[in-house]
């Protein structure tokens, strides 16, 4: 089979996968589905990766393919910022349910400790970020053992100035291959 067949019905396949993919996404951050859709999430990237590696002469499909590699990348990142939302206790929706739940059980306002928690800035953990980070130096050829310690008082330091500079609610950082060398990047959390 062609590559432009081939390109053409993979394109079809992956767009009706994502769309699923979407809305089953949605139920599970709304809370009617009780399991992430990892896998489905996983296959559908590996599909992607598949789907670049085809030659597609074809401009309207090399668009479209494009078009829904940029979708996915779009909707992994809302996906991985509500995580983070979920995992700092300020996700709307969680919010709302407490608001609620504190309502029918009598209380007005939220428990002290979330308002605390809130409030207080607490040191970071970046073990995670620089395991990371050192993995994807490793892949890159660089072999060079870090001082996570280090790092990860530099980028608390980098996380305090850019917050104040944009009047950034929080900052997270993302591991990023740039150029064939791997970096760190900041994100600013509005919100």
């Amino acid at each position: 089979m062609s590559d432009i067949i081939r390109g053409k019905k993979e394109v079809l396949i992956i767009e009706r996968e994502l769309n699923e993919l979407i809305h089953e996404y949605d139920m599970f951050f709304q809370g009617h589905e009780r399991i992430e859709p990892t896998k489905k999430r996983q296959k559908l990237k590996r599909d992607i990766l598949n789907l670049q590696t085809l030659r597609i002469n074809n401009p309207i499909i090399k668009q479209k393919a494009a078009n829904l590699t940029h979708k996915f990348a779009l909707f992994q990142g809302k996906w991985d910022g509500i995580w983070l939302r979920i995992e700092k206790g300020t996700y709307k929706i969680d919010r709302y349910k407490m608001k609620i739940h504190n309502k029918l059980k009598g209380k007005e306002n939220p428990p002290k400790n979330v308002e605390n928690n809130e409030n207080k800035p607490q040191a970071k953990n970046y073990d995670k970020l620089l395991n990371k980070y050192e993995v994807t130096q490793r892949l890159l050829g660089v072999n060079k053992e870090l001082n996570k310690e280090v790092l990860s008082k530099k980028l608390q330091q980098q996380a305090e100035i850019l917050k104040k500079k944009y009047k950034a609610k929080d900052i997270d950082f993302k591991v990023i291959v740039k150029n064939g060398k791997a970096t760190i990047k900041p994100i600013l959390i509005k919100d």
